[in-house]
């Protein structure tokens, strides 16, 4: 049983462009921001941002 879902990955061409989309979109507080990864809290869900040119 499924009980709740804990973060989403997306695979995205540009970190920092896709960091202020999900910022501004849906109102995502960063949490990490590394290299190639980023990790965003979007009303308790993580979003996470995967960098793959």
């Amino acid at each position: 049983m499924i009980k709740g879902i804990n973060h989403f990955l997306f695979s995205v061409s540009d970190l920092d462009t896709s960091i202020q989309f999900y910022r501004q979109v849906f109102d995502g507080r960063l949490l990490v921001k590394g290299r190639r990864t980023a990790y965003l809290d979007v009303d308790g869900m993580w979003f996470a941002l995967n960098e793959e040119k």
